[in-house]
């Protein structure tokens, strides 16, 4: 536990090099029974460093905010070749754009690291980091003139960082919505209300047998052999399932229609492929 400037209470906090991969810093985290809150897509290969330099976020940031958030220093290299630490006074222990004023510290020393050159403070309101109705403004590369963050290396080489890290509540779920208008969703319903009047497409696994339908709808076990009879499976039309890739293309789900695409390219019958996926167990 640490106190950090300007607060009156000891916080949980991590100390990374740049090179860390990210998830190793959120496995560190949890074996001390606290939660790392910047964790992107790309945790298993991401390192510390450029989660500061792009101010990473994931589903966490909807929490704890992005890296910005939850960074209380970091040292980095000026083009310069001086050494910069910038420490968050009065950190808020949130969503940056929550505190009325965020402040920082800048702190240089020449190349050996420890004898001071000069010092700054940034005062910066806090909703200056955000645009209205965005987590954060990817175009907005100044930050206020806040050094390394969301600079995408522009402003030097950052090599370590302290972050604040957060406790789970007992309970969590995580929501996906998607939203698309009805104009967009229009062509794929009408196509589908022509090409599958009995609205056997998408449900009850694509396959015929209503015995069937309603275990899988049940969660309870299905006789494999039924799953394995192709002629209870049902292949869907291309033409629609060209309408639902272009539905899915334009989600950020995209990435499910080129898997679904490249397991028909490789299959020698479109119906195996949809009897395989069939295949998958109820739950």
């Amino acid at each position: 536990m640490l106190q950090l400037p300007g607060l009156d209470h000891q916080v949980g906090p991590v100390w990374t090099e740049a090179g860390v991969v990210t998830h190793c810093v959120a496995q560190a985290a949890e074996r001390a029974g606290f939660v790392f809150a910047v964790d992107p897509t790309s945790a298993e290969a991401s390192c510390i460093g450029g989660n500061i330099a792009m101010n990473a976020g994931g589903k966490k940031a909807v929490l704890w905010g992005t890296a910005l958030d939850n960074l209380a220093s970091w040292r980095m290299v000026t083009p310069q070749a001086e050494w910069l630490e910038v420490t968050r006074l009065n950190h808020n222990l949130g969503k940056i754009h929550d505190a009325e004023l965020a402040s920082f510290a800048l702190n240089y020393f020449k190349a050996d690291g420890k004898t001071p050159l000069r010092s700054e403070r940034l005062d910066i309101p806090g909703q200056a980091f955000r645009k209205a109705g965005l987590g954060k403004d990817v175009t907005d590369k100044f930050l206020s003139g806040l050094p390394g963050i969301q600079k995408e290396g522009c402003d030097g080489l950052i090599t370590s960082a302290r972050w604040i890290v957060h406790r789970m509540p007992q309970h969590t779920r995580t929501v996906c919505l998607e939203f698309l208008t009805d104009a967009e969703l229009q062509p794929f319903t009408d196509y589908k209300a022509r090409i599958d009047p009995e609205g056997r497409f998408n449900k009850g696994k694509l396959l015929q047998n209503k015995e069937l339908h309603a275990q899988v709808q049940q969660g309870l076990e299905a006789d494999l052999a039924i799953f394995s009879d192709l002629s209870n499976a049902y292949t869907p039309s291309f033409g629609l399932m060209g309408h639902e890739s272009l539905i899915m293309q334009q989600s950020a789900i995209g990435a499910i229609a080129v898997s679904v695409k490249d397991g028909l390219q490789s299959s020698p019958s479109p119906g195996v492929v949809w009897s395989r996926m069939s295949c998958a167990s109820p739950a």
